[in-house]
């Protein structure tokens, strides 16, 4: 509820324009002499300081800055802004001691005369009506435009000169309001001090934590088409020493593609369903060109994030060029183990063992192989990734008295031109012992291949 005292001088300080018009009026009526001042004096008990014992010339209120009167320029009163006029003040400056009107009048005319006269003399006005006062009094009443008046309510801005330093009054005390306290904005009245709630924070369940909803991986492709291609050079390409002829060596041309499926049928076993044929092509010893079909059953299951284990089953036919006449077949079982150690982020090493156990027709080749390998990989960029690799095979046949053991090693430098399609070059050479007199697995190689694997669905 506003302060009833504040509404008193709020209604007396309203009316005080009023009041100072109808002396102006009664002034411009009855003129004085130019040497009389005339004082019109208001209890200093019901007004406030600024505006107590405000002296009244003839003509005052209505004076600009352009428009200051002899009396104001002669020292007698000083000039004070309230607004956007210029009113007599004596709390808004330090003017100089008031002249009595005894002095004023023993001035003689020329000491007036002296005076400078203002920039621009106006018009000599004629009185004023009181109504026009009044219209604009209340017409800025019923608008709420803020006309300036002896007091500004507090939510409106006070257009009161302030000090030039703009620090606040002396003793933190307003003229008009006194002392100004401001309220803490976290303590309402009625609600009491109030606390911002941490929006993570819940009342009953406590911390909130969010958590980020991963999506469900998509669907993986278990059907895959892979293509390649490989253009190699060989001193000893039959594996074959001839007590006249020597070794054969040749360069020869081995495409190929295989259709691949490798459904899962649980948390970490997949089938494993291949097919492919290969066509080799001999630069020189063409009358011994093949082409061969490969199939492949089984059931690959992951023991840990680095150890499978494989168990299939593969069918090898190998025809006359143009799939004309099957001269051999080989069927047999394998099982493989396989371990990968990831030695540094770069570096990886697989090492495997290689059981099978083959039978032939004609069965003179039929045999149990047993394999141990290693492969040392090192990815140089996300494109290029090199590697060295050695095997060792141990054969037995079983038809026949013939035992064979030689060794490979292989080097390669791999390129990948896109995620599914990488370009090798390759190189090595293999040695052992057979057996067999006329058998030598004495051989170097050297070559270059392209695959890419597709997936299909």
């Amino acid at each position: 509820m506003p302060n009833p005292i504040y509404l008193s001088k709020c209604w007396v300080i309203g009316w005080l324009p009023l009041v100072l018009s109808l002396q102006q009026a009664h002034a411009h009526a009855n003129p004085l002499p130019p040497a009389i001042v005339s004082y019109k004096t208001v209890d200093d008990s019901k007004m406030p300081p600024s505006v107590a014992a405000v002296p009244v010339l003839p003509g005052s209120l209505e004076t600009t800055q352009n428009d200051v009167t002899p009396f104001a320029a002669a020292g007698v009163i000083g000039p004070s802004v309230m607004g956007d006029r210029l009113l007599t003040s004596a709390a808004s400056a330090s003017p100089a001691p008031a002249a009595p009107p005894e002095r004023l009048a023993s001035l003689p005319p020329s000491s007036l005369s002296q005076v400078p006269p203002p920039a621009s003399a106006p018009a000599k006005k004629e009185p004023k009506s009181v109504a026009p006062r009044l219209e604009r009094f209340f017409a800025g009443a019923r608008s709420g435009s803020p006309w300036p008046t002896a007091i500004t309510p507090p939510d409106r801005p006070q257009n009161k000169p302030q000090p030039a330093d703009g620090a606040l009054p002396e003793g933190g005390l307003d003229p008009e309001l006194g002392m100004i306290q401001v309220a803490d904005p976290r303590v309402d009245p009625e609600l009491g001090t109030l606390q911002l709630r941490n929006p993570l924070q819940d009342p009953e369940l406590g911390i909130l934590q969010l958590r980020q909803i991963v999506p469900a991986p998509g669907r993986r492709p278990v059907v895959f088409l892979s293509t390649y291609v490989t253009a190699s050079n060989s001193d000893n390409v039959f594996l074959v020493e001839d007590p006249i002829q020597g070794r054969f060596g040749d360069n020869f041309v081995r495409p190929g593609i295989s259709l691949i499926a490798f459904p899962s049928i649980g948390p970490q076993t997949n089938l494993l369903v291949s097919a492919e044929t290969n066509l080799l092509r001999y630069e020189e010893q063409n009358r011994s060109n093949y082409d061969e079909l490969r199939f492949r059953a089984g059931v690959r299951h992951r023991f840990s994030d680095r150890v499978y284990g494989q168990l299939s089953f593969s069918s090898q036919l190998l025809f006359r060029e143009g799939y004309t006449d099957q001269f051999f077949s080989n069927s047999g079982v394998e099982l493989t183990l396989n371990r990968r150690d990831v030695l540094t982020p770069q570096l990886t090493l697989d090492s495997f063992y290689q059981g099978q156990i083959y039978f032939s027709d004609p069965d003179q080749f039929s045999n149990v192989l047993n394999s141990v390998g290693t492969y040392l990989g090192y990815r140089i960029s996300p494109r290029w990734d090199a590697g060295i690799g050695y095997r060792l095979t141990i054969s037995d046949f079983t038809r026949q008295s013939r035992h064979e053991t030689y060794q490979r090693i292989t080097g390669q430098l791999r390129y990948a031109i896109t995620p599914a399609v990488r370009i090798s070059l390759f190189g090595g050479l293999s040695y052992g012992r057979s057996t067999e007199p006329r058998i030598s697995f004495d051989d170097t190689f050297f070559g270059i291949s392209i695959d890419a694997t597709i997936p299909i669905f």
